[in-house]
């Protein structure tokens, strides 16, 4: 996907499998100046706060992973669930390369082989990573 092409049309909802998903999109999309500027991706909710990503069904992890990647205010990224779908793990990662901002980075789940090259280009480029 050309998602710089597609992102000025996309309807939060149609690539989410919640309204709080969405939100957290309209908070990485518009630089929210409104939470922690903390991101955990999940399988299942902690405590409800609205840095909690809970991958469901609908969400397209593409495009998560795209607005990860454009945030200029994104602090640190908890990655604590993905699905078994390499596709879907792939295109997260792949998105996530991009990001300038993340100072802290915490993996603690399986992200593949192709996941794996991906984090190495990230580790590799210019970005604040301080802790991983």
């Amino acid at each position: 996907k050309d998602y710089d092409d597609l992102v000025q049309d996309i309807n939060l909802e149609d690539i989410t499998s919640s309204e709080h998903n969405a939100n957290i999109l309209r908070l990485l999309l518009n630089d929210g100046q409104y939470w922690n500027q903390e991101l955990y991706i999940l399988e299942d909710e902690l405590d409800g706060d609205n840095d909690e990503f809970i991958v469901g069904e609908g969400d397209d992890l593409g495009w998560l992973g795209y607005f990860i990647g454009r945030s200029e205010v994104l602090q640190a990224l908890v990655v604590d669930y993905l699905p078994a779908e390499g596709e879907r793990m792939d295109a997260l990662m792949r998105g996530i390369t991009h990001n300038q901002s993340i100072t802290k980075l915490s993996i603690r789940t399986d992200i593949g082989d192709e996941g794996f090259e991906n984090l190495g280009l990230f580790l590799r480029s210019e970005n604040a990573l301080k802790y991983i």
